[in-house]
């Protein structure tokens, strides 16, 4: 009885659309984090907070995938992080006062 219970769980309890989902989620966020890593870099640590990885843990994994990412600078930065151009004709990040705790956009 117990069993015949869990297989009909099964049929309704591992939602397929959600799995779909999320999979295509996960494959368009790796298509872009390899081809515009700065872009979607950036982006992330603008969309904070999301509680799963914190500012500093997505600074570490950029720093690792090869994007530049500047400290806040009283002369460069804005509220929102940012794309700049690099010297070497790459896009590195430069980060926002967004991360500075008691800072708001106003």
């Amino acid at each position: 009885r117990i069993f015949e219970q869990i297989c009909g769980f099964g049929e309704y309890g591992f939602p397929e659309s959600h799995s779909a989902s999320f999979a295509v989620l996960a494959y368009c966020s790796a298509w872009l984090k390899y081809y515009y890593p700065a872009e979607f870099y950036t982006a992330l640590l603008n969309s904070q907070p999301m509680g799963f990885y914190s500012p500093s843990q997505l600074v570490q994994d950029a720093r690792r995938h090869g994007v530049e990412v500047l400290p806040i600078c009283v002369n460069h930065s804005y509220y929102q992080h940012h794309l700049i151009q690099r010297p070497n004709g790459r896009l590195g990040v430069q980060l926002g006062f967004r991360l500075v705790k008691g800072f708001n956009e106003e």
